[in-house]
């Protein structure tokens, strides 16, 4: 209600052709879930930059709408002037792909990034791309790609870990899941969310000597685990 009448207000005061404040307004929009709002307010912009695209299109991602989010990058392809998509752009479509289920198209997605935009992957990427395989229950082809960066420690990182432990949870995978656990207890012992993803998955196993195992370390050592909060795309590219 208190965004609306901050919206009103900049109605009111002809601040509406304001990139920041529109990029702004996408976001708060985007978080109440008035996906139609924010899609309003990016089609009245006289002007969009990267941020504008991405929040949009992280916008359909995080409600389910792949499709619109994929429909909504072609078209950012086609921009003038040109607006090229960065990583942040490139991890809300992947996201968006995988709440939808778009295995060929995030694959395309990963493929496009490096070869048409020069931009490298990273291990949050990778995590996005390993979730929708474990989605689709493509189990085999997420276990291939994770494994490329477990023959090196120092490649791994707890997002990829715990992409494919979820994978592997998803497909009642347990041998595969049980090597995940330990791989990320390596490469982040100090998460308690780490302790309590790996309990999680213990219990969905019915292994429950080592869910309650999990559950004790967390308790022995202190670890608090942080509230969750979705984190907004504006910060990072502005």
């Amino acid at each position: 209600m208190y965004g609306m009448q901050v919206h009103c207000k900049a109605l009111r005061r002809g601040f509406t052709l304001e990139m920041i404040l529109c990029n702004a307004l996408i976001d708060m929009y985007a978080k109440c879930g008035r996906t139609t709002a924010a899609r309003m307010v990016f089609d009245r912009m006289a002007c969009r930059n990267v941020v504008s695209w991405s929040s949009m299109i992280d916008a359909y991602s995080h409600h389910g709408h792949g499709e619109a989010a994929l429909d909504l990058f072609k078209r950012m392809g086609e921009a003038v002037p040109v607006v090229l998509p960065n990583a942040v752009t490139f991890l809300a479509v992947l996201s968006a792909c995988g709440q939808s289920g778009l295995v060929d198209e995030g694959r395309a997605m990963l493929d496009l990034m490096k070869r048409q935009y020069g931009i490298n992957p990273g291990p949050e990427h990778y995590a996005c791309f390993i979730d929708l395989l474990g989605r689709a229950g493509q189990i085999d082809e997420a276990w291939d790609l994770y494994c490329s960066f477990s023959t090196t420690r120092s490649e791994l990182s707890g997002s990829i870990c715990v992409a494919m432990l979820n994978a592997c949870r998803a497909n009642m995978d347990v041998v595969r899941g049980n090597k995940v656990a330990l791989h990320l207890l390596e490469v982040d012992p100090e998460n308690p969310g780490s302790h309590v993803l790996i309990s999680n998955f213990h219990a969905a196993a019915r292994q429950w000597f080592e869910s309650d195992e999990s559950r004790r370390i967390i308790m022995d050592k202190g670890l608090r685990k942080e509230a969750a909060r979705k984190t907004s795309l504006a910060p990072v590219l502005w």
